[in-house]
């Protein structure tokens, strides 16, 4: 709680999670290690709407970016192992829940990184892809604080909407982030 920067407190909360206690793994450090690379959601979400079994050069080439396929082979084994996808008895990966979540409550540092990842991605899906396929735009407003939990609760209504469609979509073949960001610029008082 010292650490001046956030690479000092990343460099230290990483060695926290590397204590055992009694041989048991900590679910901090499970949903971290979920949580270190963009590409371990973007994977598991490709799974549950691909029948993959084993070609992790494809699956690779199947993000944007690309990865690659030893870092899809990395994620996929990442997966098996917290329980978030498993094997048929043919070999294929299934999800074994449509969405998780971290909650509205949950706010480490793993998360944040996390964040901070699919926000840089963002910017650069300005240049990587095409307007047709993307949505990326920005309003700048004045409001009064007290409006805020509103404006926040607005903001997670759309979610669980954008949620719901998706659980609803019939035969879903592509992946997307939604990040919505609401953050202030300044304050008059």
């Amino acid at each position: 709680n010292k650490a001046k920067s956030e690479n000092q407190i990343k460099l230290h909360f990483e060695k926290l999670l590397t204590f055992k206690s009694f041989g048991k793994e900590r679910l901090e450090e499970r949903q971290y290690e979920f949580y270190h690379k963009w590409y371990y959601t973007a994977v598991r979400s490709l799974l549950g709407i691909i029948s993959f079994k084993d070609d992790y050069e494809s699956l690779a080439a199947m993000l944007t970016p690309a990865i690659t396929a030893r870092e899809a082979k990395k994620a996929v084994d990442l997966l098996e192992k917290l329980g978030l996808v498993k094997k048929d008895r043919r070999g294929i990966f299934h999800l074994t829940d449509v969405f998780i979540t971290t909650g509205e409550s949950w706010r480490t540092l793993a998360v944040r990184d996390f964040q901070r990842e699919t926000m840089r991605l963002a910017a650069e899906s300005l240049d990587r892809h095409k307007k047709d396929d993307r949505d990326i735009s920005t309003v700048t407003v004045a409001i009064n604080k007290k409006d805020l939990a509103e404006i926040k609760e607005r903001i997670a209504e759309l979610r669980d909407t954008v949620l719901k469609l998706a659980a609803e979509s019939d035969d879903p073949d592509s992946v997307f982030q939604l990040n919505v960001q609401l953050y202030p610029m300044a304050d008059a008082k």
